[in-house]
């Protein structure tokens, strides 16, 4: 009799401490995968990303900031330096196809935190 008080009470004190450990996360950003022949990259500081996120989805825009860090296969770029790099990519053959867009952006205000191109294989 006392082995089975002694259970019950171990589960009823293990279920209790478990609630309080419940807790929601909320996301704050979003990202998108895309290949760069399907994106319109922005032109400036205060520009938009545009693109398709799919066959079927509305056209979206991302604006862009100041604070927004670019990065190719994984190393750090300005801006300029990532424009000319994605221009000199689309200039090569299969270059638009081979080359994945990834976006990383805040889910509230819509603007891009992190904007990646990775080659595929280069």
């Amino acid at each position: 009799m006392n082995r089975a008080v002694f259970a019950t009470l171990i589960l009823l004190l293990g279920s209790v401490s478990s609630a309080w450990a419940y807790r929601v996360l909320e996301q704050s950003e979003d990202t998108y995968e895309l290949i760069l022949g399907e994106v319109s990259l922005p032109r400036g500081e205060a520009g938009t990303l545009i693109f398709k996120p799919c066959a079927d989805c509305n056209t979206t825009a991302l604006r862009v900031s100041g604070q927004t860090r670019y990065a190719i296969n994984g190393a750090a770029y300005e801006l300029p330096d990532l424009l000319e790099v994605a221009e000199q990519i689309r200039q090569q053959d299969g270059g638009n196809s081979g080359t994945a867009v990834y976006v990383r952006f805040d889910i509230e205000s819509k603007r891009v935190t992190w904007l990646g191109l990775d080659t595929f294989g280069r």
